[in-house]
């Protein structure tokens, strides 16, 4: 489902697992549920965050971003999914993934980037 105000607190403290590890992402600042906003509120009509929920919890998150504003790169979108570490390896990322790669078919994108560290082998098996 696509997130609303309300999930941004729990994607911030999901995203914030994965800072903190540093073995997913290269930020190294700590979200909250503002910077989230903000990020959503500079969305171009063809950038989406969705929220996974299980019993109403929120226990990941995907988003699609367009790779780059240049007009050359229309075609192109990254994803990336987030879980909290209680819910890796049971099949929610593969379902957050499957869902992106199908709005993003919606969306008109032919190209999805996915940047993945090679050491993590959860994300790439």
């Amino acid at each position: 489902m696509e997130a609303t105000t309300n999930d941004y607190q729990t994607v911030a403290e999901i995203y914030n697992e994965h800072i903190r590890a540093g073995t997913a992402t290269m930020d190294e600042a700590i979200k909250t549920a503002d910077d989230i906003a903000k990020w959503v509120n500079k969305f171009h009509d063809r950038e989406k965050l969705f929220v996974l929920k299980e019993n109403d919890a929120t226990i990941g998150w995907g988003i699609i971003k367009r790779y780059s504003d240049r007009e050359g790169y229309r075609f192109a979108c990254e994803t990336a999914v987030y879980l909290t570490a209680s819910k890796v390896r049971k099949g929610y990322g593969t379902m957050m993934k499957k869902h992106l790669i199908e709005v993003g078919k919606q969306l008109q994108y032919k190209h999805l980037v996915a940047k993945i560290f090679a050491h993590n082998k959860r994300s790439i098996i």
